[in-house]
């Protein structure tokens, strides 16, 4: 009979970076230190802010679970591998700065983990709140390794800062991310995981993911679909599956990005203004018009 192993309060460590984020640092911080899951460490890495981030970081030091790091800028590839060498935990979770957790995301994640010991990554849904927190919408990401691994055809099927490493199959040299696959550092941890683990999504929301205008996704996003596709690319190239399919989509996923930014976009004017929403509808009408021709 196998060792039962009670591993159901284990240490998580949280690794949270930290750049230029004094507007939201402050509830991310809370959101991980309120978790109803006590047992954790917070590994904050402050990547040489210009702000008043790292002020606000230490004004939590009372608390003996935060790990606090600061120094001058050196990307978020480094301060993640930082972050990571350092943790103590079995399992290590991805935070970032303006992102809320919900109470009870740990315990969900380390509950799913310990039921499911042959997933080494667990992420969730998210809900998708605006810079002054308003919910503007849901992301359904796949929930089975089976589904997960089809959507790697599309881009990345989970949310960076929802997931949930679990070294008790993963070595730290694993989940340890490549600068060349920056600004798609977490796909590439994500593909080179999949081909022996199992990766998986908790169907309910654990994390409130917030679309600002500053955000890598949209200050990088051409560079970082670039990388996206490339990365997907070598993966299924290796794996000897038709990279042609992989091809013909990319420019779809790219059409599919842009579509959903228009979406916030809309939901947003929609809790502002709902007297202007006939107008918006018929402005994004000829713009996905325009993106289609153009990806044609």
């Amino acid at each position: 009979m196998p060792k039962v192993v009670n591993d159901t309060n284990d240490l998580v460590s949280v690794i949270l970076p930290v750049y230029n984020c004094e507007r939201f640092v402050g509830l991310a911080i809370e959101s991980i230190l309120n978790q109803t899951y006590k047992n954790i460490e917070l590994i904050v890495i402050d990547d040489g802010s210009t702000d008043n981030s790292f002020k606000i970081v230490n004004s939590y030091s009372q608390d003996l679970r935060l790990v606090v790091l600061s120094r001058e800028n050196k990307g978020l590839v480094y301060s993640l591998n930082e972050a990571i060498g350092i943790a103590n935990g079995k399992y290590i979770a991805r935070m970032d700065a303006d992102d809320i957790s919900m109470p009870c995301r740990i315990q969900k994640q380390v509950d799913f983990l310990v039921k499911n010991r042959d997933v080494a990554i667990v992420g969730s849904r998210t809900i998708l709140i605006d810079e002054d927190g308003t919910q503007i919408g849901k992301c359904h990401r796949p929930l089975s390794n089976r589904t997960v691994r089809s959507y790697f055809y599309y881009g990345s099927p989970l949310a960076h800062p929802s997931i949930m490493y679990n070294l008790n199959l993963l070595s730290k040299d694993e989940i340890k991310y490549i600068a060349d696959d920056y600004p798609a550092e977490d796909l590439g941890v994500f593909l080179r995981i999949s081909k022996k683990h199992k990766i998986c999504n908790i169907k309910q929301p654990l994390l409130k993911y917030r679309v600002t205008d500053s955000g890598i996704s949209n200050t990088n996003r051409k560079k970082q679909e670039d990388k996206s596709y490339q990365l997907r690319l070598s993966y299924f190239s290796n794996g000897k599956v038709n990279t042609s399919f992989v091809r013909s989509i990319d420019s779809k996923a790219s059409f599919g990005s842009y579509v959903l930014r228009l979406t916030f976009d809309f939901a947003k004017l929609f809790f502002m203004n709902p007297t202007v929403v006939v107008v918006y509808l018929k402005v994004l009408r000829r713009k996905i018009l325009i993106a289609r021709r153009s990806t044609n």
